[in-house]
């Protein structure tokens, strides 16, 4: 069975400006940063790997919108903003967003600032869920927001993604494939991820042998 899809489907809407995102708020403080960052392996390299933002409900109304044409209930949305020079190395999504296997230092200390500081992400979102209906039932989904630059790079399992179009739509298994991103342009690379509980209109796109196209 194939651990991801791309394009999965495709979106045609006014984009709006990824920009106009709620501020980007980072509730680590810098004394803990400063240490993540002497603990940071070697292989992750330095600086800024992503930002997350949200969305903005007014301004970017068409992202809430596109959950749903999706087929995502009980949608959450975030924005990733990886700089040039940001690199996330491969992994699966965890509750935790660590590298399976994965039990340094570094991370035992990301486990703790994560819960110290209730930083949020699809386990905490969904944790009135119990693990077994997660898994069950949680679908998620990259939205490209702007074309391919040369230098943006998305790699699943051993596929390297670099030819995406703004609008198109990447389903994976987040828990199983392995996955990693770079960007070694000089420009900015946003994409969309959703995470939701799959529906029947879910399952139509999913087992539907034709690329299907969303109009917002």
């Amino acid at each position: 069975m194939s651990l991801y899809r791309m394009p999965w489907s495709h979106v045609r809407t006014e984009w709006p400006d990824w920009r106009a995102h709620r501020p980007v708020i980072d509730p680590v403080p810098p004394h803990v940063k400063r240490k993540l960052n002497e603990l940071r392996p070697a292989s992750m390299g330095t600086g800024v790997s992503m930002l997350e933002a949200d969305p903005d409900s007014r301004t970017q109304w068409h992202y809430h919108a596109l959950a749903e044409r999706l087929g995502l209930e009980q949608a959450y949305i975030k924005i990733h903003i990886q700089p040039p020079g940001g690199m996330v190395p491969p992994h699966v999504d965890t509750e935790l967003a660590v590298t399976q296997g994965d039990d340094t230092e570094y991370t035992r200390l990301r486990r703790v600032i994560r819960k110290a500081y209730k930083i949020e992400g699809y386990g905490s979102h969904f944790q009135h869920m119990p693990r077994e209906q997660q898994e069950a039932t949680l679908e998620r989904v990259f939205v490209f927001l702007e074309d391919h630059v040369p230098g943006h790079i998305i790699m699943m399992q051993d596929r390297v993604m670099d030819t995406w179009r703004r609008g198109d739509v990447l389903w994976f298994d987040w828990r199983r494939c392995q996955h990693a991103t770079s960007n070694i342009s000089r420009v900015t690379r946003p994409i969309l991820q959703i995470t939701g509980v799959r529906t029947d209109r879910w399952r139509e796109i999913h087992e539907s042998d034709r690329l299907t196209t969303i109009q917002i």
